[in-house]
């Protein structure tokens, strides 16, 4: 095939007097690109490219909802975190200098004047120990008590003062009427009583 630029040259040489030389052969009436090869190759190398780019823009979207996920679920224990119970032991304190008692985190025995942190299922850990082990883990280290689901447990049995009682409620009467010894009337009503509170 003669290109523009080879096409100049030869045009050159004829108008300078040279003898020019040329073998014409039969090319493919498609062009260089079509082959059977690259007809049945092409669809393929398509679906691949567009395959690969889904898959890439999928992970890369999952892995942006996982981390959002986990910045919502640090935020949530932190919360958690905050409102759980903080005290300072003392000398009287049952915990402090007892070898039965320690915080298994760190195994160290508790001390007077010493934050610790108690978990909703009653066991104590060291303030500074337990709160990163919450922000990875969300449960106590010796029995794996959700911090989360404590909370909800209690907030369900936690008599609610927002849910006060309807002051309407309907409730459904059979009121009878008797017109005679043998006659008997039945009426079906709703009456409406108010509640007291």
């Amino acid at each position: 095939m003669v290109g523009n630029i080879l096409g100049t040259e030869i045009t050159n040489l004829i108008k300078n007097g040279s003898d020019v030389y040329m073998a014409i052969a039969v090319a493919n009436a498609h062009g260089l690109w079509f082959s059977a090869t690259w007809a049945y190759a092409l669809p393929f190398a398509f679906i691949g490219i567009t395959i690969i780019t889904y898959l890439f823009y999928a992970f890369r979207d999952m892995n942006r909802l996982l981390r959002l996920a986990k910045r919502e679920m640090k935020k949530e224990t932190e919360k958690a975190i905050a409102k759980l119970q903080v005290r300072t032991l003392r000398t009287g304190d049952p915990e402090v200098d007892s070898e039965d008692t320690s915080c298994v985190v760190c195994t160290d025995s508790f001390t007077r004047n010493e934050q610790v942190t108690v978990l909703p299922c009653r066991h104590l850990y060291h303030k500074k120990c337990i709160e990163p082990w919450l922000l990875e883990h969300a449960t106590c280290p010796m029995c794996k008590n959700n911090i989360f689901k404590s909370k909800i447990d209690e907030e369900r049995d936690e008599p609610s003062s927002s849910s006060s009682p309807s002051n309407n409620s309907f409730c459904l009467a059979t009121v009878m009427t008797v017109t005679s010894a043998d006659q008997h009337n039945t009426l079906d009503s709703n009456i409406q009583t108010a509640e007291s509170e």
